[in-house]
């Protein structure tokens, strides 16, 4: 799943001890922050491009923040020198201006992938580039707004990790549903689908442990696997990932221990606000200890009905916010609305807490789903250069081509061959027409086998 963190509009819950973290994106930025169960005013600022503000919400209230033109937000309750206090949350992105508190992971889906993190002074912090499935590390990081900006979108994780978390990793989504995810494992790697049988594929690609594949059958089915057993207290503990599905599904990451942490919980269709949401909570000693699942309203007479782990249903109006608990670790949910809704899960205790969050009304770009036929580009690709060591291996005859527009759109075209196409030979796909915008230009483009993800070739286009 691919959300937008961009927006003009959110709605969100806060916590104890909690700040919200708020970037403009833009000069001459008015933004207001609305208790939204009494819509009282709670703040009022105005800030320029690459400003930021941080608005102590410090309760368990629910909150509306508006603004006149594109921020992103963010809440936190952990301190940057604290080591116990520890969660993390992430984004797939290509651009995001956010508040870290310590720790930064950036994982590549593309090759010459050129990166660059900024301060809040704009001042370099790191630039590199990154080739598909590199990955860069940053455990020190004075706690500040960081503009992270890249060629390609990234994964991005981001707050101080030790041993007592749980959270969601984003990462790319293709428009035939596939995904694919590069990102850092706190020690298990936890699967959950959101349509019945749905292929996964999880690879550690460092050790090779806790890797899995099959198929997860029905709709909220997960897997759960480790690949860290010894975990060093204050300090991180990470493994680099990947994680390929066939369908849509949400990936976590936790460590070892209790499981604190909050998050939000992206809808079916991978936005913040929706009508159908199903997912697993993170892990509860007991049912004294257990997960709780809050739900924020953004239209009246709205009716939610939950089932799983907790069986209710109940009514909200615009700004509303109810919660519940959940007592079964990793502990199915699904949430149905007559109308949209935001959901945020946490841990029992409050207080090592970290979450981005999804915009109601999102102003970035989305992918493009359709193009009009204005131009067509004619692409003739040979995978003559592709090779795994084995020359008689098969790479089958289904590929999948990833066309990168220059303006940062991702576009997927399967293609079929007649007979099946064996490593060490010229492979022609024909050719292949691709109706775009007049002003768009393509950027590059990768072919990879369906047979065997891994085989891949990719061509620059001038």
């Amino acid at each position: 799943m691919s959300p937008s963190y961009i927006g003009t509009e959110f709605y969100s819950t806060c916590l104890n001890s909690a700040n919200f973290r708020i970037a403009s994106y833009d000069d001459g930025n008015t933004i207001t922050i609305y208790r939204s169960d009494t819509w009282s005013l709670a703040a009022s600022i105005t800030l320029n491009k690459f400003g930021n503000y941080s608005y102590y919400c410090n309760s368990n209230y629910p909150f509306f923040i508006n603004s006149t033109k594109p921020i992103s937000v963010s809440y936190d309750n952990i301190g940057p020198y604290h080591d116990s206090n520890d969660d993390f949350t992430s984004v797939y992105t290509d651009k995001i201006w956010v508040r870290i508190p310590r720790h930064l992971w950036i994982c590549s889906y593309d090759n010459n992938n050129f990166i660059r993190v900024q301060n809040s002074s704009l001042e370099d912090v790191w630039s590199g580039t990154l080739n598909e499935g590199d990955c860069w590390f940053s455990g020190n990081l004075p706690a500040d707004f960081y503009y992270i900006n890249a060629t390609y979108p990234i994964t991005a994780q981001f707050g101080l990790e030790d041993n007592d978390i749980y959270g969601i990793v984003y990462g790319r989504t293709f428009q035939n549903g596939t995904q694919i995810y590069y990102f850092y494992s706190y020690g298990y790697t936890i699967v959950s689908s959101l349509y019945p049988n749905t292929f996964v594929k999880i690879e550690n690609l460092e050790t090779g442990r806790g890797n899995w594949s099959g198929t997860l059958i029905n709709e909220g089915d997960y897997v759960r696997v480790q690949q860290i057993s010894s975990f060093i207290f204050g300090a991180p503990d990470y493994v680099r990932m990947r994680v390929i599905s066939y369908k849509p599904v949400i990936v976590y990451t936790e460590a070892n221990a209790y499981g604190f942490g909050s998050e939000q919980i992206p809808s079916i269709s991978g936005k913040g606000a929706g009508t159908y949401f199903v997912f697993r909570v993170g892990w509860s000693s007991s049912s004294s200890n257990p997960r709780y699942i809050r739900i924020v309203g953004t239209e009246p007479d709205t009716t939610v009905t939950i089932s799983g782990c907790i069986s209710t249903s109940t009514t909200l109006t615009k700004g509303q916010q109810v919660e519940y608990s959940c007592g079964t670790s990793w502990g199915l949910v699904r949430i149905t609305s007559t109308k949209p809704v935001l959901v945020f899960e946490r841990g029992h205790n409050i207080g090592e807490d970290i979450s981005i969050v999804l915009p109601y009304r999102i102003v970035s770009p989305e992918p493009t789903t359709s193009i009009r036929n204005e131009e067509t580009t004619i692409v003739n690709i040979t995978l003559s250069l592709l090779s795994s060591g084995n020359p008689a291996a098969s790479m089958g005859n289904q590929f999948t081509s990833i066309i990168y527009l220059t303006n940062g759109t991702i576009i997927q075209k399967d293609f079929s061959l007649e007979n099946n196409c064996n490593l060490g030979k010229d492979c022609i796909l024909g050719k292949s027409t691709i109706s775009l915008n007049s002003n768009v230009a393509i950027d590059k483009i990768k072919v990879c086998s369906k047979a065997c993800s891994l085989i891949c070739n990719e061509y620059k286009v001038s």
